[in-house]
């Protein structure tokens, strides 16, 4: 009966979680135009603050844990990038950086590729170098940091794949965390993407959440 009771309360817990996710993903992607706003960064990283008490809640092990740990350094990450100026760039990209291999991880559990998915790999791969090749020539002192974390994003999305217990949805959560990041990178180093916030911010959050959703669901064999 306690066991029940305790259950119960941890799916109830979650789903206020997800709820607290959503109505702030809303909140800071509806308020984009008038940034900067007080406090607006606490807006900002209280969604990835609500879906990290999830892997604590329902991931078992050290994926977990290292789920966890990618969702607080994502925050951080967050924080410092907003802060004035550039002068915590290297900090913002080094705590995403981290958070990245945290995912790498927790993907990285019994590695198995599978012939549906390898055409995947593909994707990831091309698709990294594609945004390497365009972004490189004007990357300047950036270039090292940069390139270094273009490709954890790429081993992020392979990790996705070839992890035997991954479920899908981490594929997609991989390929939009790619994607967020790399309107970032074609926003800051060569065009300006119109309305770029609002597509950073919709792909970033929406990859965070199948990241978090793709890691709780059991063996999937898809």
């Amino acid at each position: 009966m306690r066991l029940q009771t305790k259950s119960n309360f941890i799916i109830s817990f979650q789903k206020y979680l997800y709820l607290i996710f959503v109505v702030f993903c809303v909140s800071y992607i509806s308020t984009l135009q008038y940034r900067p706003y007080s406090f607006s960064y606490i807006v900002k990283i209280i969604p990835i603050l609500a879906l990290s008490l999830i892997p604590l809640l329902n991931i078992s092990g050290n994926k977990g844990k290292f789920i966890f740990t990618g969702l607080i350094f994502s925050a951080l990450g967050d924080l410092l990038l907003a802060m004035e100026g550039n002068k915590f760039l290297i900090f913002g990209l080094g705590a995403f950086g981290f958070a990245l291999l945290m995912y790498i991880l927790a993907f990285l559990r019994n590695v198995v590729l599978r012939r549906k998915r390898s055409i995947l790999l593909f994707v990831f791969i091309i698709y990294g170098l594609a945004i390497g090749y365009l972004i490189t020539p004007n990357l300047g002192k950036m270039l090292i940091p940069v390139l270094i974390y273009l490709s954890l994003l790429i081993f992020l999305g392979i990790s996705s794949v070839i992890g035997k217990d991954n479920n899908f949805l981490l594929i997609p959560g991989a390929l939009l965390f790619m994607i967020s990041d790399s309107i970032i990178g074609i926003n800051s180093f060569l065009i300006k993407i119109p309305n770029s916030s609002f597509w950073i911010m919709l792909t970033y959050f929406q990859a965070q959440f199948l990241i978090v959703l793709g890691s709780s669901i059991k063996k999937n064999n898809n």
